[in-house]
């Protein structure tokens, strides 16, 4: 069987994935192969390099956004229904994998050898005229606007990791303005001011925020967590409910469940984010695609 490692060029490895790929490479069962990035979005055309090469396993190693990358690669292949997807953590946040457990190399191991998988869900995002995928959450409003100030401190500062992204909601708190959005689906509506719209497959992002505590990644359904009029002061006294996986109780935050949703923008800014990344501006459309990635499923 044929292993591709996929790795963020711009990341130190950590001991457990070199570990884990070692373990890899001494197995006879396995034709192991390993890439690193070069540069921003080097993992898209990565990820579908091989999956049209038609090798069995596509393996992330790094953080959501080295993950988002190589499964919008795969996405963009013929071969993408053949293609298993796996991931070794190697990130600052790590919030995707958080749905698959424990992470241990001789599990990991051992379900690559077995080709223990599962299908999964994907989020489809229709936005100025791109079609782009996200595995773990999307957002628009202040995640977004946290990721853009993120970005901006990642290119002038020396801060990284979690320090940075604690600075970033420090200074978003002090400049983010509510815009105006019309949100539309066939379950919920919604216009007026929006702190945030998650869109969501897994349950956790911004490093370990727990915004969607029920979502599960095969359910076939998009899981919305709102937060319209919300001030400042009460999303940062929630935020301890939100790291415990709490569902905030609050007139202005609104959980529901869908297959496909529009937010469109009437007044201010908004940008999109999908696993942490900044992605686009103004309207999007979001649409849940059943079963649409084969994932390596360790046991813990």
């Amino acid at each position: 069987m044929k292993v591709v490692f996929i790795l963020n060029g711009s990341k130190k490895i950590s001991n457990a994935a070199k570990i884990t790929i070692d373990k890899a490479n001494d197995q006879a069962s396995l034709n192991c192969f390993i890439v690193k990035t070069e540069s921003e979005k080097h993992a898209i055309d990565l990820g579908k390099e091989y999956a049209d090469k038609g090798v069995d396993f596509i393996i992330a190693v790094g953080g959501d956004g080295t993950c988002n990358e190589v499964v919008n690669g795969i996405q963009k292949s013929t071969n993408r229904e053949k293609v298993i997807f796996g991931i070794i953590p190697n990130g600052s946040g790590n919030d995707f994998h958080r749905m698959l457990g424990r992470f241990s190399p001789e599990n990991f191991i051992s379900a690559l050898i077995d080709q223990n998988s599962q299908r999964i869900d994907l989020i489809k995002i229709e936005s100025n005229d791109k079609i782009i995928y996200s595995l773990n959450i999307a957002g628009v409003g202040f995640d977004g606007f946290v990721v853009n100030k993120l970005n901006q401190l990642r290119k002038n500062t020396f801060l990284k990791g979690k320090m940075a992204y604690a600075y970033s909601i420090l200074r978003a708190f002090f400049s983010y303005k509510k815009p105006d959005v019309v949100l539309s689906s066939n379950d919920y509506n919604y216009s007026g001011k929006m702190m945030m719209t998650a869109v969501c497959n897994g349950t956790t992002f911004g490093h370990g925020m727990i915004v969607s505590p029920n979502a599960k990644l095969n359910d076939g359904k998009l899981n919305i967590t709102l937060l319209g009029e919300v001030s400042l002061k009460d999303y940062v006294k929630n935020i301890s409910r939100l790291k415990k996986g709490i569902l905030i109780k609050h007139p202005e935050v609104h959980y529901f469940e869908t297959m496909e949703l529009m937010v469109s923008l009437k007044k201010g800014e908004m940008y999109l984010e999908t696993d942490g990344e900044i992605v686009g501006q103004g309207d999007v459309r979001f649409q849940v695609l059943p079963n649409g990635l084969n994932i390596l499923l360790p046991e813990n």
